[in-house]
Protein backbone atom coordinates (compact mmCIF):
# COMPACT_ATOMS: atom_id res chain seq x y z
CA UNK A 1 0.00 0.00 0.00
CA UNK A 2 2.81 2.41 0.90
CA UNK A 3 4.49 1.73 -2.45
CA UNK A 4 1.24 2.41 -4.31
CA UNK A 5 0.72 5.66 -2.38
CA UNK A 6 4.28 6.77 -3.23
CA UNK A 7 3.70 5.90 -6.88
CA UNK A 8 0.43 7.85 -6.94
CA UNK A 9 2.13 10.81 -5.25
CA UNK A 10 4.97 10.74 -7.77
CA UNK A 11 2.52 10.47 -10.63
CA UNK A 12 0.52 13.41 -9.27
CA UNK A 13 3.66 15.54 -8.92
CA UNK A 14 4.83 14.55 -12.39
CA UNK A 15 1.41 15.25 -13.94
CA UNK A 16 1.15 18.63 -12.21
CA UNK A 17 4.67 19.53 -13.36
CA UNK A 18 3.90 18.42 -16.93
CA UNK A 19 0.68 20.44 -17.01
CA UNK A 20 2.54 23.53 -15.72
CA UNK A 21 5.16 23.09 -18.45
CA UNK A 22 2.47 22.79 -21.11
CA UNK A 23 0.67 25.90 -19.81
CA UNK A 24 3.95 27.84 -19.80
CA UNK A 25 4.73 26.66 -23.34
CA UNK A 26 1.30 27.70 -24.57
CA UNK A 27 1.60 31.12 -22.92
CA UNK A 28 5.12 31.84 -24.18
CA UNK A 29 4.48 30.59 -27.72
CA UNK A 30 1.12 32.33 -27.96
CA UNK A 31 2.83 35.73 -27.87
CA UNK A 32 5.01 34.74 -30.85
CA UNK A 33 2.09 33.67 -33.03
CA UNK A 34 0.50 36.43 -35.14
CA UNK A 35 -3.09 37.38 -34.32
CA UNK A 36 -3.79 37.73 -38.02
CA UNK A 37 -2.12 37.12 -41.35
CA UNK A 38 -2.74 38.53 -44.82
CA UNK A 39 -2.69 36.30 -47.90
CA UNK A 40 -3.21 36.74 -51.62
CA UNK A 41 -6.59 35.39 -52.67
CA UNK A 42 -6.55 32.89 -55.52
CA UNK A 43 -2.87 32.04 -54.99
CA UNK A 44 -0.95 29.40 -53.04
CA UNK A 45 0.62 31.16 -50.05
CA UNK A 46 3.51 29.71 -48.06
CA UNK A 47 3.49 30.28 -44.29
CA UNK A 48 5.99 29.27 -41.60
CA UNK A 49 5.04 29.84 -37.95
CA UNK A 50 8.52 28.70 -36.80
CA UNK A 51 7.25 26.94 -33.66
CA UNK A 52 9.39 24.12 -32.19
CA UNK A 53 6.67 21.51 -31.64
CA UNK A 54 4.18 19.27 -33.38
CA UNK A 55 0.65 20.47 -33.84
CA UNK A 56 -2.35 20.69 -36.09
CA UNK A 57 -3.64 23.45 -38.31
CA UNK A 58 -7.32 23.33 -39.05
CA UNK A 59 -9.39 25.59 -41.28
CA UNK A 60 -12.70 26.70 -39.86
CA UNK A 61 -14.22 26.92 -43.36
CA UNK A 62 -14.34 24.39 -46.20
CA UNK A 63 -13.28 27.11 -48.62
CA UNK A 64 -9.81 27.22 -47.02
CA UNK A 65 -7.32 24.51 -47.96
CA UNK A 66 -4.05 23.86 -46.12
CA UNK A 67 -1.25 21.49 -47.13
CA UNK A 68 2.20 20.46 -45.91
CA UNK A 69 5.17 19.07 -47.85
CA UNK A 70 2.95 16.27 -49.20
CA UNK A 71 1.10 18.97 -51.18
CA UNK A 72 -2.22 17.23 -50.51
CA UNK A 73 -4.88 19.89 -49.83
CA UNK A 74 -7.00 19.34 -46.74
CA UNK A 75 -9.02 21.21 -44.15
CA UNK A 76 -6.64 19.96 -41.43
CA UNK A 77 -2.98 18.96 -41.30
CA UNK A 78 -0.75 17.56 -38.56
CA UNK A 79 2.90 18.56 -38.80
CA UNK A 80 6.01 19.96 -37.14
CA UNK A 81 5.23 23.66 -36.91
CA UNK A 82 8.74 24.89 -37.68
CA UNK A 83 8.21 23.76 -41.28
CA UNK A 84 6.46 25.78 -43.98
CA UNK A 85 2.93 24.94 -45.06
CA UNK A 86 0.65 26.30 -47.75
CA UNK A 87 -2.74 27.99 -47.60
CA UNK A 88 -5.03 28.42 -50.59
CA UNK A 89 -8.14 30.59 -50.43
CA UNK A 90 -9.97 31.16 -53.73
CA UNK A 91 -11.97 34.24 -52.74
CA UNK A 92 -11.38 37.55 -50.96
CA UNK A 93 -12.65 37.52 -47.38
CA UNK A 94 -11.90 36.92 -43.71
CA UNK A 95 -11.34 33.38 -42.44
CA UNK A 96 -9.94 31.58 -39.37
CA UNK A 97 -7.33 28.92 -38.68
CA UNK A 98 -7.23 26.92 -35.44
CA UNK A 99 -3.77 26.04 -34.11
CA UNK A 100 -3.49 23.17 -31.62
CA UNK A 101 -0.53 21.90 -29.63
CA UNK A 102 0.04 18.19 -30.39
CA UNK A 103 -3.34 18.32 -32.10
CA UNK A 104 -5.08 18.50 -28.68
CA UNK A 105 -4.73 21.83 -26.85
CA UNK A 106 -5.96 24.90 -28.68
CA UNK A 107 -3.19 27.53 -28.65
CA UNK A 108 -4.66 30.24 -30.80
CA UNK A 109 -7.18 31.08 -33.49
CA UNK A 110 -5.51 33.05 -36.27
CA UNK A 111 -7.54 35.47 -38.38
CA UNK A 112 -6.74 35.02 -42.07
CA UNK A 113 -7.44 37.92 -44.42
CA UNK A 114 -7.48 36.97 -48.10
CA UNK A 115 -6.94 40.07 -50.24
CA UNK A 116 -5.99 41.02 -53.79
CA UNK A 117 -2.23 40.82 -54.46
CA UNK A 118 -0.80 44.35 -54.28
CA UNK A 119 2.10 45.89 -56.16
CA UNK A 120 3.99 48.90 -54.84
CA UNK A 121 6.71 51.22 -56.11
CA UNK A 122 9.56 51.41 -53.56
CA UNK A 123 11.08 54.88 -53.18
CA UNK A 124 14.04 55.20 -50.82
CA UNK A 125 14.95 58.87 -51.27
CA UNK A 126 14.78 61.77 -48.76
CA UNK A 127 11.73 64.02 -48.49
CA UNK A 128 10.95 67.12 -46.49
CA UNK A 129 8.00 66.79 -44.13
CA UNK A 130 5.90 69.72 -42.89
CA UNK A 131 3.00 69.16 -40.49
CA UNK A 132 0.46 71.55 -39.02
CA UNK A 133 -0.92 70.42 -35.67
CA UNK A 134 -4.62 69.79 -35.13
CA UNK A 135 -4.95 72.61 -32.62
CA UNK A 136 -2.34 74.61 -30.72
CA UNK A 137 -0.01 72.07 -29.12
CA UNK A 138 1.03 72.74 -25.52
CA UNK A 139 4.69 72.00 -24.77
CA UNK A 140 4.55 73.13 -21.14
CA UNK A 141 3.81 75.93 -18.69
CA UNK A 142 6.08 78.59 -17.20
CA UNK A 143 6.13 81.35 -14.59
CA UNK A 144 5.44 84.96 -15.55
CA UNK A 145 6.31 88.35 -14.04
CA UNK A 146 3.58 91.00 -14.30
CA UNK A 147 4.03 94.78 -14.63
CA UNK A 148 4.16 95.14 -10.83
CA UNK A 149 6.92 92.52 -10.46
CA UNK A 150 4.64 89.77 -9.13
CA UNK A 151 5.53 86.22 -10.19
CA UNK A 152 2.86 83.61 -10.96
CA UNK A 153 2.19 80.54 -13.12
CA UNK A 154 -1.43 81.00 -14.22
CA UNK A 155 -1.84 77.82 -16.30
CA UNK A 156 -0.16 75.43 -13.85
CA UNK A 157 -2.25 72.27 -13.17
CA UNK A 158 -4.96 73.64 -15.51
CA UNK A 159 -3.37 73.17 -18.92
CA UNK A 160 -0.98 70.24 -19.31
CA UNK A 161 1.83 69.17 -21.62
CA UNK A 162 0.33 67.37 -24.60
CA UNK A 163 -2.96 69.29 -24.58
CA UNK A 164 -4.31 70.78 -27.80
CA UNK A 165 -6.03 74.18 -27.54
CA UNK A 166 -8.75 74.25 -30.18
CA UNK A 167 -10.83 77.28 -29.16
CA UNK A 168 -10.51 80.49 -27.17
CA UNK A 169 -13.76 81.97 -25.86
CA UNK A 170 -15.63 79.67 -28.29
CA UNK A 171 -13.70 80.97 -31.30
CA UNK A 172 -11.51 78.77 -33.51
CA UNK A 173 -7.76 79.40 -33.39
CA UNK A 174 -6.20 79.15 -36.89
CA UNK A 175 -2.57 79.54 -35.77
CA UNK A 176 -0.17 80.33 -32.94
CA UNK A 177 -0.07 83.96 -34.08
CA UNK A 178 -3.88 84.12 -33.91
CA UNK A 179 -3.74 82.68 -30.40
CA UNK A 180 -1.43 85.50 -29.25
CA UNK A 181 -3.49 88.20 -30.98
CA UNK A 182 -6.78 86.92 -29.52
CA UNK A 183 -5.23 86.77 -26.05
CA UNK A 184 -4.07 90.40 -26.22
CA UNK A 185 -7.51 91.49 -27.44
CA UNK A 186 -9.11 89.65 -24.50
CA UNK A 187 -7.15 91.72 -21.97
CA UNK A 188 -7.38 90.88 -18.26
CA UNK A 189 -10.63 88.91 -18.43
CA UNK A 190 -10.51 85.19 -17.71
CA UNK A 191 -9.95 83.18 -20.87
CA UNK A 192 -12.11 80.16 -21.63
CA UNK A 193 -10.02 77.55 -23.45
CA UNK A 194 -11.46 74.50 -25.16
CA UNK A 195 -8.76 71.84 -25.05
CA UNK A 196 -8.42 68.27 -26.28
CA UNK A 197 -6.73 65.89 -23.87
CA UNK A 198 -6.47 62.14 -24.51
CA UNK A 199 -9.05 62.46 -27.32
CA UNK A 200 -11.58 64.13 -25.00
CA UNK A 201 -12.63 67.78 -25.17
CA UNK A 202 -12.99 69.91 -22.06
CA UNK A 203 -13.22 73.57 -21.09
CA UNK A 204 -10.91 75.32 -18.64
CA UNK A 205 -10.47 78.93 -17.50
CA UNK A 206 -7.17 80.73 -17.04
CA UNK A 207 -6.57 84.26 -15.78
CA UNK A 208 -4.08 86.14 -18.01
CA UNK A 209 -1.06 88.03 -16.71
CA UNK A 210 -0.32 91.56 -17.93
CA UNK A 211 3.43 91.32 -18.63
CA UNK A 212 3.83 94.63 -20.53
CA UNK A 213 1.59 97.46 -21.76
CA UNK A 214 -1.00 95.84 -24.08
CA UNK A 215 0.59 92.42 -23.71
CA UNK A 216 -1.11 89.49 -21.94
CA UNK A 217 0.14 85.94 -21.47
CA UNK A 218 -0.96 82.62 -19.95
CA UNK A 219 2.51 81.19 -19.33
CA UNK A 220 2.16 78.56 -22.06
CA UNK A 221 4.83 77.25 -24.41
CA UNK A 222 3.03 76.27 -27.60
CA UNK A 223 3.62 75.37 -31.24
CA UNK A 224 1.41 74.75 -34.23
CA UNK A 225 3.72 73.03 -36.71
CA UNK A 226 6.81 70.87 -37.07
CA UNK A 227 9.13 69.78 -39.87
CA UNK A 228 11.92 67.36 -40.62
CA UNK A 229 13.61 65.11 -43.18
CA UNK A 230 12.89 61.41 -43.62
CA UNK A 231 12.75 58.75 -46.32
CA UNK A 232 9.80 57.94 -48.56
CA UNK A 233 8.93 54.24 -48.45
CA UNK A 234 6.45 53.57 -51.27
CA UNK A 235 3.68 54.70 -53.57
CA UNK A 236 0.73 52.43 -54.41
CA UNK A 237 -1.51 52.20 -57.48
CA UNK A 238 -3.95 54.69 -55.93
CA UNK A 239 -1.18 57.31 -55.57
CA UNK A 240 -1.10 56.85 -51.79
CA UNK A 241 2.35 57.17 -50.23
CA UNK A 242 3.83 55.90 -46.99
CA UNK A 243 6.99 57.21 -45.32
CA UNK A 244 9.17 56.98 -42.20
CA UNK A 245 7.66 53.83 -40.66
CA UNK A 246 7.05 55.81 -37.47
CA UNK A 247 5.30 59.04 -36.59
CA UNK A 248 6.58 62.61 -36.33
CA UNK A 249 6.86 63.48 -32.64
CA UNK A 250 7.30 66.82 -30.94
CA UNK A 251 11.00 67.45 -30.35
CA UNK A 252 10.51 68.75 -26.79
CA UNK A 253 7.93 66.32 -25.41
CA UNK A 254 8.50 63.25 -27.66
CA UNK A 255 4.69 63.00 -28.02
CA UNK A 256 3.21 62.07 -31.38
CA UNK A 257 2.00 65.20 -33.14
CA UNK A 258 -1.72 65.14 -33.92
CA UNK A 259 -1.72 66.57 -37.43
CA UNK A 260 -4.46 68.56 -39.13
CA UNK A 261 -2.69 68.77 -42.48
CA UNK A 262 0.75 68.75 -44.01
CA UNK A 263 2.85 68.63 -47.15
CA UNK A 264 5.68 66.58 -48.58
CA UNK A 265 8.52 68.52 -50.23
CA UNK A 266 11.78 67.97 -52.04
CA UNK A 267 14.82 67.67 -49.79
CA UNK A 268 18.55 67.80 -50.46
CA UNK A 269 21.12 66.02 -48.27
CA UNK A 270 24.41 67.90 -47.96
CA UNK A 271 26.11 66.36 -44.90
CA UNK A 272 26.41 62.85 -43.45
CA UNK A 273 27.35 62.54 -39.79
CA UNK A 274 28.52 58.95 -39.39
CA UNK A 275 27.12 56.86 -36.58
CA UNK A 276 29.22 55.06 -33.99
CA UNK A 277 28.74 53.16 -30.74
CA UNK A 278 26.71 55.32 -28.36
CA UNK A 279 26.34 58.12 -30.92
CA UNK A 280 23.78 57.73 -33.71
CA UNK A 281 24.61 59.63 -36.87
CA UNK A 282 22.32 61.73 -39.05
CA UNK A 283 21.65 63.06 -42.50
CA UNK A 284 21.60 66.85 -42.60
CA UNK A 285 19.91 68.68 -45.43
CA UNK A 286 17.51 71.37 -46.54
CA UNK A 287 13.79 71.25 -47.29
CA UNK A 288 12.84 72.99 -50.52
CA UNK A 289 9.57 74.73 -49.63
CA UNK A 290 7.24 76.20 -52.21
CA UNK A 291 4.51 74.91 -54.50
CA UNK A 292 6.99 74.02 -57.27
CA UNK A 293 8.85 71.70 -54.88
CA UNK A 294 5.79 70.02 -53.36
CA UNK A 295 5.47 66.23 -53.66
CA UNK A 296 2.00 65.74 -52.19
CA UNK A 297 -0.29 66.25 -49.24
CA UNK A 298 -0.05 64.48 -45.87
CA UNK A 299 -3.33 63.21 -44.46
CA UNK A 300 -2.20 61.19 -41.41
CA UNK A 301 0.65 61.16 -38.89
CA UNK A 302 0.60 57.83 -37.04
CA UNK A 303 2.79 55.52 -34.98
CA UNK A 304 3.26 53.41 -38.13
CA UNK A 305 4.32 56.29 -40.36
CA UNK A 306 3.02 59.28 -42.29
CA UNK A 307 0.60 58.79 -45.17
CA UNK A 308 -0.91 60.92 -47.90
CA UNK A 309 -1.52 61.44 -51.60
CA UNK A 310 1.30 61.86 -54.12
CA UNK A 311 1.19 64.41 -56.95
CA UNK A 312 2.52 64.00 -60.49
CA UNK A 313 5.92 65.43 -59.57
CA UNK A 314 6.50 62.70 -56.98
CA UNK A 315 5.30 59.93 -59.30
CA UNK A 316 7.75 61.09 -61.96
CA UNK A 317 10.56 61.22 -59.39
CA UNK A 318 10.43 57.53 -58.44
CA UNK A 319 12.44 55.23 -60.69
CA UNK A 320 12.26 51.45 -60.73
CA UNK A 321 9.80 48.60 -61.06
CA UNK A 322 6.58 47.85 -59.22
CA UNK A 323 7.13 44.91 -56.88
CA UNK A 324 4.84 42.65 -54.88
CA UNK A 325 3.92 43.66 -51.34
CA UNK A 326 5.17 41.11 -48.81
CA UNK A 327 3.28 40.08 -45.68
CA UNK A 328 4.59 39.22 -42.24
CA UNK A 329 4.80 35.50 -43.02
CA UNK A 330 7.03 36.30 -46.03
CA UNK A 331 9.71 37.87 -43.82
CA UNK A 332 12.48 35.57 -42.61
CA UNK A 333 15.97 35.72 -41.15
CA UNK A 334 18.65 36.04 -43.78
CA UNK A 335 19.85 38.39 -46.55
CA UNK A 336 17.77 41.36 -47.70
CA UNK A 337 18.29 44.85 -49.10
CA UNK A 338 17.35 48.37 -48.09
CA UNK A 339 16.84 51.11 -50.66
CA UNK A 340 18.26 54.43 -49.58
CA UNK A 341 19.74 57.68 -50.83
CA UNK A 342 22.46 59.17 -48.65
CA UNK A 343 24.61 60.88 -51.28
CA UNK A 344 22.29 61.88 -54.12
CA UNK A 345 21.99 58.38 -55.61
CA UNK A 346 19.16 56.00 -54.76
CA UNK A 347 20.40 52.42 -54.63
CA UNK A 348 20.01 49.11 -52.82
CA UNK A 349 22.36 48.11 -50.00
CA UNK A 350 22.84 44.65 -48.48
CA UNK A 351 21.53 43.91 -44.99
CA UNK A 352 20.93 40.82 -42.86
CA UNK A 353 17.62 40.28 -41.08
CA UNK A 354 18.56 38.94 -37.64
CA UNK A 355 15.17 38.57 -35.93
CA UNK A 356 11.50 38.51 -36.92
CA UNK A 357 8.77 39.10 -34.33
CA UNK A 358 5.27 38.78 -35.78
CA UNK A 359 3.38 39.28 -32.51
CA UNK A 360 1.12 42.30 -32.27
CA UNK A 361 3.16 43.96 -29.50
CA UNK A 362 5.73 45.67 -31.75
CA UNK A 363 4.22 48.60 -33.66
CA UNK A 364 7.38 49.45 -35.55
CA UNK A 365 10.08 47.10 -34.25
CA UNK A 366 9.06 43.70 -35.60
CA UNK A 367 12.21 43.35 -37.70
CA UNK A 368 15.79 43.48 -36.40
CA UNK A 369 18.36 44.02 -39.16
CA UNK A 370 22.05 44.71 -39.56
CA UNK A 371 23.81 46.63 -42.30
CA UNK A 372 26.36 44.37 -44.03
CA UNK A 373 27.06 46.47 -47.12
CA UNK A 374 30.62 47.79 -46.91
CA UNK A 375 29.87 50.80 -49.11
CA UNK A 376 27.04 52.00 -46.85
CA UNK A 377 29.10 51.31 -43.73
CA UNK A 378 31.88 53.48 -45.12
CA UNK A 379 29.45 56.30 -45.91
CA UNK A 380 27.25 56.35 -42.81
CA UNK A 381 28.61 53.85 -40.28
CA UNK A 382 25.27 52.02 -40.49
CA UNK A 383 21.76 53.35 -39.89
CA UNK A 384 21.53 57.09 -39.25
CA UNK A 385 18.70 59.50 -38.50
CA UNK A 386 17.04 60.46 -41.76
CA UNK A 387 17.12 56.90 -43.13
CA UNK A 388 13.85 56.05 -41.36
CA UNK A 389 11.44 54.87 -44.03
CA UNK A 390 14.07 53.23 -46.24
CA UNK A 391 12.27 50.31 -47.93
CA UNK A 392 13.32 46.78 -46.93
CA UNK A 393 13.20 44.32 -49.83
CA UNK A 394 13.54 40.54 -49.47
CA UNK A 395 13.06 37.83 -52.10
CA UNK A 396 11.84 40.45 -54.56
CA UNK A 397 9.06 41.70 -52.26
CA UNK A 398 8.70 44.97 -50.36
CA UNK A 399 8.39 43.74 -46.77
CA UNK A 400 8.95 46.77 -44.54
CA UNK A 401 10.85 49.95 -43.72
CA UNK A 402 13.77 50.92 -41.48
CA UNK A 403 12.58 52.76 -38.35
CA UNK A 404 15.24 53.02 -35.61
CA UNK A 405 18.95 52.57 -35.00
CA UNK A 406 20.49 50.76 -32.03
CA UNK A 407 22.24 53.44 -29.95
CA UNK A 408 25.08 51.12 -28.92
CA UNK A 409 25.56 49.59 -32.38
CA UNK A 410 24.81 51.84 -35.35
CA UNK A 411 25.09 48.92 -37.78
CA UNK A 412 21.89 47.45 -36.32
CA UNK A 413 18.36 48.74 -36.13
CA UNK A 414 14.65 48.02 -36.23
CA UNK A 415 12.19 47.83 -39.05
CA UNK A 416 8.41 47.86 -39.33
CA UNK A 417 6.44 45.34 -41.37
CA UNK A 418 4.96 46.79 -44.55
CA UNK A 419 1.72 45.05 -43.60
CA UNK A 420 1.39 47.29 -40.53
CA UNK A 421 1.98 50.45 -42.57
CA UNK A 422 -0.62 49.45 -45.17
CA UNK A 423 -3.14 48.50 -42.49
CA UNK A 424 -2.83 51.93 -40.88
CA UNK A 425 -3.05 53.74 -44.21
CA UNK A 426 -6.27 51.90 -45.09
CA UNK A 427 -8.09 53.03 -41.92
Amino acid sequence: MRIKKKQRRRWTIFSTFAICIIIYMIYSWNSKIPDSIYLSAGEKNEVNLRLPFNGSIEAQCREVMVSDETHIPSEKINMTLNRPFSIYIPNIGNYELSLKLFGIWNIKNIEVNAIEPEYLLPAGFPVGIYLESDGIFVIGTSKLTDCQGNISEPAKDIVKTGDYIIKMNDQDIPSKESFMRMLNENGMQDVKLTIRRDEKEMEVRVHPVNTAPGEYKLGLWVRDDTQGIGTLTYIDKNNRFGALGHGISDSDTSLLMEADSGCLYEADIYTIIKGSSGSPGSLSGTICYGRDHQYGEISANTVQGIFGTANEKLKEKIQGEWILAGYKQDVHEGPAQIRSNVDGITKDYEVEILEVNTSGSNDHKGIVLQITDEELLQKTGGIVQGMSGSPIIQDGKLIGAVTHVFIQDSTKGYGIFLEEMKQMDSR
